[in-house]
């Protein structure tokens, strides 16, 4: 027994001190690779020492340093907080952890942080800045004040502290003295970049983007090698679209970190400005090796595509989908080389796979909704970006999607309130603007357009979106000229604007010079034959100047560069039931009802053109389709419950229908017309009476509601009120097709 006992203790010491001297191995190796910059190898050396000692803080802080060092913030705002639990008395440790909560939105546990350094060190002053910034956050403004004047009076020539209230009064909505602590906090500490960087980002965000710039290029004069000051600048230049001053930012952070990320990042830009050349020289070094991410090499897949190498890009895109099936980049750039195949239906159908395996992704949601939108699926495209803002309530781009979706049909209030919550999140940015200006335009708000376009106008002088906005502003005043001007300068910087040509189209066709319409037509059309909105747009411009035939081309052409492009059916079958060819028309809708995710508005084009054609029964299926896929679907739903009543049959359901529809439209004279002509063929004549004053109250010259008022009044016995109600009806409409029914209901006392 006793040399037993002694045989399994010397094993235990064995593995125990085989496991302390691998672990210390996979640290000195791990420290050896951060001290090259590699923090990628670093990463797995210190996961592997993590996974044989799990409860070592000193390990658990030295792999969140290595994610932070690899651009890996949630993974290291993890290992942080691990590393701060089992390091409790590690005061720069809470408060670092602390500051990574903060930025995360977990308010609550930075505050707990913040309180638990000032336990160990009642007068630290970065742990009242942390207090006073969870303070902040959790909007309780007094006391985030409060804090930071204690700070304040434990070291007045702090200037950190100063930036920090100045980041309080900005949240408060007090700009001046906001300002005025910035401007404090760089007079206090002129060599810090972060006092500037915060002064910077203040301009930025109340889009005093020269300020901005400004700051920000003093920032990295200050320190050229400055890693946020860098970032800081390349990520301005991009947003306000100065791309090619990005460039040496982007150079620069490559050089100061060394890390992958920087370099997919350089890449990533090297790409999107046509320049994939050298983003391959970048990345195909990363992506051949054997530790090499997916996303470096969904990146170079990208990159070959973007070159024209699609077997080697489709060949890269299979070997990833073939390892990581799930992996939502990879299937999203499955979708993005059949896209540029042509092959839309079937990017669409791996984008909505994506969405079923990943429900929770922002960018398969997102991608989704810009797919329905390119379509002109408008129904699709709002539910798909109303998931992104359930994943992403500040989502900015999905708002500002959102907001010119609403546009399109009509909801000027909606698209207002979509574009403001955009500005919200992300006041820098000029699309926000630009929506925000729309929406005010289309809610006839022209002042407050005007103010905003003065603003957008002195700080992008260049901008041919803004100088658009401008000419819709000179047309709603009818200042025509103005508007001409300001059209014609912006196709001038972006020959591709189709809604600098759409203005500039209006104007000639308000002017009724179909001459000058057809010339720049004919000159866009030349320079860009393979445009399939501008061939949308041309059809229906020659439909508004009466060209059939050249708008019935033009839509067909627009339909053969992209049959997913839902409007030009629409348009199509339109131009079909104005000639009278309502079999084309037909043909039309139900291709678009086909190819739409929730077809209501096509399917209720077929059903009233099956009304047209006297084809009852198919009328009343478009009409239950559409209704099935939306209860609320007034016009299917109103001639669904009109066409029941005519018929006799499923009284019930035309009831309930009636009553749905006319609640939801309670104003509609037709829809109230149809509420009460149900009631009369149901046999309740009195309940009846009711829709049909409503109906007239809002359309006094509705010969047909007067006419089935009459009957109403009739059937209920009070004949005084029904003859006056028929001689209304006749009185306005003599020839109508229930005249004859009126004139012999006179006749019946």
């Amino acid at each position: 027994m006793l040399t037993t006992a002694f045989l399994a203790v010397g094993v235990t010491l064995g593995c125990s001190r085989d496991t302390a001297a691998r672990f210390q191995q996979f640290i000195e190796s791990g420290d050896r690779f951060a001290a090259e910059g590699k923090y990628r190898e670093a990463l797995i050396e210190y996961r592997n020492a993590v996974q044989l000692d799990s409860m070592s803080g000193a390990a658990r802080l030295k792999l969140a340093d290595a994610y932070e060092r690899n651009g890996d913030g949630v993974n290291a705002l993890q290992e942080y907080v691990r590393a701060a639990d089992l390091l409790p008395t590690d005061v720069a440790l809470q408060l670092k952890t602390g500051e990574y909560l903060l930025a995360a939105r977990r308010i609550d546990d930075a505050l707990t942080r913040a309180d638990a350094v000032l336990k160990l060190a009642p007068d630290n002053v970065d742990a009242h800045i942390l207090r006073g910034n969870a303070l902040g956050g959790l909007n309780d403004f007094d006391l985030a004040i409060e804090a930071m004047e204690q700070a304040l009076r434990l070291d007045p020539s702090r200037g950190a502290t100063y930036t920090q209230i100045g980041l309080v009064e900005s949240a408060r909505g007090r700009l001046q003295q906001a300002e005025a602590a910035f401007k404090r906090a760089i007079e206090l500490a002129p060599t810090s970049v972060h006092a500037r960087l915060a002064l910077a980002n203040f301009y930025w965000a109340f889009n005093r983007h020269r300020e901005a710039a400004e700051t920000l290029a003093a920032a990295v004069q200050q320190d050229p090698s400055n890693e946020q000051a860098n970032q800081a600048l390349a990520v301005f230049a991009l947003a306000t679209g100065r791309m090619g001053e990005a460039e040496q930012y982007l150079r620069q952070l490559v050089r100061i970190t060394k890390t992958e990320q920087s370099q997919l990042t350089l890449a990533e830009y090297y790409t999107a400005t046509n320049r994939s050349a050298e983003a391959l020289k970048i990345l195909v070094p990363i992506a051949s090796a054997a530790t090499a991410s997916i996303d470096a090499r969904v990146r170079l897949s990208r990159a070959y595509a973007a070159t024209g190498e699609h077997a080697k890009a489709k060949s890269l895109a299979d070997s990833i989908l073939a390892e990581a099936p799930r992996d939502v980049s990879a299937q999203l750039l499955k979708a993005q080389l059949q896209m540029a195949d042509r092959r839309r239906d079937d990017a669409l159908e791996t984008v909505k796979a994506a969405v079923a395996a990943n429900p929770a992704s922002l960018s398969a949601q997102f991608t989704l909704a810009r797919i329905y939108a390119a379509r002109g699926d408008v129904r699709g495209a709002e539910t798909a970006f109303r998931e992104v803002l359930k994943i992403n309530p500040a989502a900015a781009a999905a708002q500002l999607e959102l907001s010119a979706l609403q546009l399109v049909t009509g909801a000027a209030s909606a698209a207002l309130n979509s574009a403001e919550a955009a500005v919200q999140a992300r006041p820098d940015r000029l699309e926000a603007r630009l929506a925000l200006v729309r929406a005010l335009l289309a809610g006839k708000q022209f002042d407050r357009a005007e103010a905003e376009l003065k603003a957008l106008a002195a700080a992008n002088p260049g901008s041919a979106a803004v100088l658009v906005q401008n000419a819709v502003l000179a047309a709603s005043r009818n200042n025509r000229s103005a508007a001409r001007g300001l059209f014609t300068r912006a196709l001038e910087i972006e020959p591709s604007s189709l809604e600098a040509l759409g203005g500039l189209l209006a104007l000639d066709m308000s002017a009724r010079d179909a001459a000058a319409v057809r010339s720049r037509l004919a000159e866009q059309l030349a320079k860009s034959p393979t445009d399939a909105g501008l061939r949308l747009l041309a059809g229906r411009t020659y439909a508004s100047i009466g060209d059939t035939a050249a708008a019935e081309q033009s839509l067909r052409e627009a339909i053969e560069l992209n049959g997913t492009m839902l409007p030009a059916y629409s348009a199509l079958g339109q131009l079909y039931i104005n000639q009278g060819r309502l079999k084309e028309a037909l043909a039309e809708f139900e291709a678009r009802a086909q190819r739409e995710s929730n077809p209501v508005g096509a399917l209720t084009m077929a059903g009233m053109i099956f009304e047209s054609l006297n084809d009852v029964p198919q009328a009343m299926r478009r009409y239950e389709r559409a209704v099935a896929l939306d209860p609320r679907a007034a016009v299917a739903g109103n001639n669904l419950a009109w066409l029941y009543a005519e018929s006799g049959q499923r009284m019930d359901d035309a009831r309930r229908l009636a009553r749905n529809v006319a609640e939801a439209h309670p104003e509609s004279p037709d829809i109230q017309d149809t509420l009460g002509w149900v009631y009369l063929k149901s046999g309740l004549a009195s309940a009846a009476i009711a829709p049909f004053i409503r109906c007239l109250e809002n359309q006094r010259e509705n010969a047909t509601c007067w006419f089935h008022l009459g009957l109403a009044y009739k059937q209920t016995g009070e004949v005084d009120k029904s003859q006056g109600a028929l001689k209304k009806a006749l009185s306005l409409d003599a020839n109508a097709s229930w005249a004859a029914e009126a004139r012999q209901a006179l006749t019946e006392r």
